[in-house]
C-alpha cells in the first residue's frame, strides 16, 4: 500500500484552453507533494499547447499528450495508460473546473481511512455564470454528508472522481461509444462505475 501515497491528476481537454489553464493552475496549487498531471489534448489546433507553453512552461509535474483522437472515453483510457506506475490513485477532473487547494490531500486521506472503498466522488459546486450568459445549466454534485453507495448505485460526477489504480485496472477502460464526442454523449463515469460493481 506505499504507492497509494502518489496519485495522478487526469484530464481531458479538447479545444478549451481558456477553461484548461485556470484548471490546471488550480491544480498546481495543491496542498500535497506527490502527484503528477496528465492531460490528453484531443484539440484541433495547437491553441492549448501554445497556452500550456505560455503560461506553464516548465512545470515538471505537467505532462502533455496530443492525440488525433476523438471521444472522452478514449482520452480517458490514454490518461489510465500514460499515468506513472507508481501513482496508486487515478484522481479525475474536468478541463473546465477549479480544484481546492485541499483536493488532492482530501482524496488521499479519505482513502486511507476507507482502505476497503475503491472509489470515491467529491462535490463540485457550480461556478459564477456571467451576467450575460443566459439560460445557462450549470451542472453540479452537492451533498451534506458522506454516504456509501449501494451495489449497483450510480450517483456522482466525473469531474471530481478519484479510483484506487487496482481497482480501475479491474473493470478495465471507459466504454469509447459514451461520452462526450461518442455516439452517446453521455454516461461514460457512470457505465464504468456501474462495472465496478459487478
Amino acid at each position: 500500500m506505499n504507492n497509494l501515497m502518489s496519485i495522478s491528476v487526469l484530464i481531458a481537454t479538447r479545444n478549451r484552453p481558456d477553461d484548461l489553464v485556470p484548471c490546471l493552475k488550480s491544480v498546481l496549487a495543491q496542498e500535497f507533494s506527490d502527484f503528477e498531471i496528465v492531460v490528453v489534448d484531443q484539440s484541433t489546433t495547437g491553441a492549448t499547447e501554445q497556452a500550456i507553453g505560455k503560461e506553464l512552461g516548465g512545470q515538471t509535474r505537467l505532462r502533455l499528450i496530443r492525440s488525433g483522437t476523438v471521444g472522452k472515453s478514449i482520452a480517458l483510457n490514454l490518461l489510465m495508460e500514460a499515468a506513472k506506475p507508481e501513482s496508486g490513485i487515478f484522481a479525475f477532473t474536468d478541463d473546465d473546473t477549479e480544484t481546492p487547494a485541499n483536493w488532492l490531500a482530501t482524496i488521499e486521506r479519505v482513502f486511507r481511512e476507507e482502505p476497503g472503498t475503491g472509489v470515491i466522488f467529491g462535490q463540485v459546486l457550480p461556478g459564477v455564470v456571467p451576467e450575460d450568459v443566459q439560460n445557462a445549466y450549470v451542472p453540479s454534485f452537492c451533498f451534506s454528508e458522506k454516504r456509501y453507495l449501494r451495489r449497483g448505485e450510480i450517483s456522482g460526477m466525473g469531474a471530481n472522481m478519484a479510483i484506487r489504480r487496482e481497482v480501475a485496472e479491474r473493470a478495465g477502460r471507459f466504454d469509447p461509444l459514451l461520452g462526450p464526442g461518442a455516439p452517446m454523449p453521455a454516461s461514460e463515469e457512470g457505465d464504468f462505475i456501474y462495472r465496478l460493481h459487478l
